[in-house]
């Protein structure tokens, strides 16, 4: 009968594989938050004039930017808030 021992596994060898994933993991996490931040920070809100109850709020959001074709693509949102100062049936004025 052959003996054959079972050998232990090398602890030496586990160490720095556990230590490079908790590496990747740290990096992978670093970046997700760092791409978060980033995205935060170039979100810009400008408001002019006031809050009245008669009022048309803009929004524009920049879908696509081409710097090389001097193209833009923007979203533009038209919000009516409040009444109209003119009757409903009566046409817009003249200039």
């Amino acid at each position: 009968m052959s003996s054959t021992r079972r050998q232990k596994p090398n602890r030496g060898r586990i160490f720095p594989a556990v230590l490079a994933g908790c590496l990747v993991v740290a990096a992978i996490a670093l970046g997700t938050w760092l791409q978060f931040g980033e995205r935060q920070a170039l979100d810009k809100v400008y408001s002019a004039g006031g809050s009245e109850p008669d009022r048309v709020d803009v929004e524009a959001s920049v879908q696509r930017v081409d710097a090389a074709g001097r193209e833009l693509i923007l979203r533009v949102l038209v919000t009516p808030r409040g009444s109209s100062p003119r009757p409903a049936a009566s046409p817009p004025p003249r200039t």
